[in-house]
């Protein structure tokens, strides 16, 4: 099993992998931005995870209560999540570009 560098910058901390993804990683959290975050959201609900839905559209989901391992495995997960939603979320653009509604 690969382990998931983890370097701290601040309170923003840089986790091998999220660099070109929709997500911000802090300390003890992960922000997730539109509209990928409203995939996750739904994904991941049942899990009881700590998930806050943030006014910008973004989610945020905080790691206090969760340890290291199930949080490396969660987190693999969630690479692998983002990157298979990417065909949902771009022909959901294209849905709503032809039909001229625009959410950007």
């Amino acid at each position: 099993m690969s382990r998931i560098l983890i370097t701290k910058r601040c309170q923003e901390t840089i986790i091998s992998g999220f660099e070109f993804l929709p997500a911000k990683t802090y300390n003890n959290s992960i922000e997730i931005f539109s509209p990928f975050a409203q995939l996750a959201n739904i994904h991941f609900a049942n899990r009881g995870l700590d998930i806050k839905i943030l006014e910008s559209g973004s989610i945020k989901i905080i790691f206090d209560n969760i340890d290291l391992d199930s949080r490396n495995e969660f987190l693999t997960e969630l690479k692998s999540f983002i990157k298979a939603s990417r065909r949902e979320v771009i022909d959901n653009f294209l849905i709503y570009k032809n039909n001229r509604i625009s959410y950007l």
